[in-house]
């Protein structure tokens, strides 16, 4: 055949079974032909002549172009069926090189649209996030040896704006280094906590939330800052023992024991509580010990004190 025939036959195949791997046995050694060959869809080019001078090389090159095109099309209907979004993107550029079909459906757009326009498109105008950002953020994982992780705004092909949670990391696909970006829509979960967070700085009830585990405070609201006249970081900083005038009040066992006890069971309990605020004043609040779910995560023994 012709060298523009083959060339045609190749890209016909490929449109028509674009999974399947396509190998041109050629005699032509132009460089020119050989790179148009490949460049509309060719998954390799062999010297005919293999066919009898080498019969087994031929062999072994045919089953390797099979099994990388196999692995490739396995790894793509892997990637399309993860349960969040995943992108993959060119380290150097942060150009997109592939979207799976969650990011689709989260956008309303077409893949290739997608594909085409790049991630600055969708990602949505707020303030601190644009085009510049994401690109810088995609291009500067490679330099650090672990993962980033961001909340990243994405506008819908419907002019809607979509909070994901994403994960960008360096991944190696074929042998070729890439960044990967996955993330999980949050948006819900964003305008739950936002409904929570007016919730709990807007009550006059002193209130702060514990992880019991950890024997820590995860939260305070406005009234226990006013309360106080400690900032919001100083009080989770300084925990119970910092801030109780003494652990009298909780019990047997200390106040972590007591919360955990609590989590365990899920029985609430009451109990006194002095505290010493910033002016060096004794406060002793009546304190409601409960588990409880806030912006749909369960957290473990929260105190509620009056």
């Amino acid at each position: 055949m012709g060298e523009n025939e083959i060339v045609d036959i190749v890209q016909q195949w490929r449109t028509d079974q674009p999974t399947t791997p396509v190998v041109v046995l050629g005699e032509s050694h132009d460089e020119k032909f050989i790179g148009d060959v490949l460049s509309v869809g060719a998954t390799e080019w062999l010297p005919r002549g293999l066919a009898e001078t080498a019969p087994s090389v031929l062999r072994d090159r045919l089953c390797t172009v099979v099994e990388r095109e196999h692995a490739q099309t396995s790894a793509r209907e892997i990637f399309d069926n993860v349960g969040g979004v995943a992108i993959l993107h060119d380290p150097d550029t942060g150009e997109m090189l592939h979207a799976n079909e969650t990011l689709v459906e989260l956008l309303g757009q077409d893949r290739a649209e997608i594909e085409s326009k790049g991630i600055g498109t969708f990602t949505a105008d707020l303030p601190g996030y644009d085009h510049e950002w994401i690109t810088q953020v995609v291009s500067s994982v490679t330099e650090q040896d672990e993962e980033i992780e961001i909340e990243w705004p994405v506008q819908t092909a419907e002019g809607g704006v979509r909070w994901t949670e994403a994960r960008v990391r360096t991944v190696h696909v074929g042998g070729r280094k890439v960044v990967l970006t996955t993330s999980v829509d949050i948006t819900e979960r964003r305008r739950e906590e936002r409904k929570y967070q007016q919730v709990f700085d807007n009550v006059n009830d002193v209130i702060t939330v514990h992880d019991p585990w950890n024997e820590r405070i995860v939260d305070v609201n406005q009234t226990m800052t006013e309360l106080t006249g400690y900032s919001r970081a100083t009080l989770l900083e300084m925990g119970i023992s910092g801030l109780s005038v003494s652990d009298a009040g909780f019990g047997t066992g200390t106040p972590y024991e007591r919360q955990q006890r609590i989590a365990a069971t899920g029985d609430a309990e009451t109990v006194e509580w002095t505290i010493e605020t910033a002016a060096g004043e004794q406060r002793r609040l009546e304190t409601n010990l409960a588990p409880a779910t806030i912006a749909g995560r369960t957290v473990s023994s929260p105190f509620h004190g009056t």
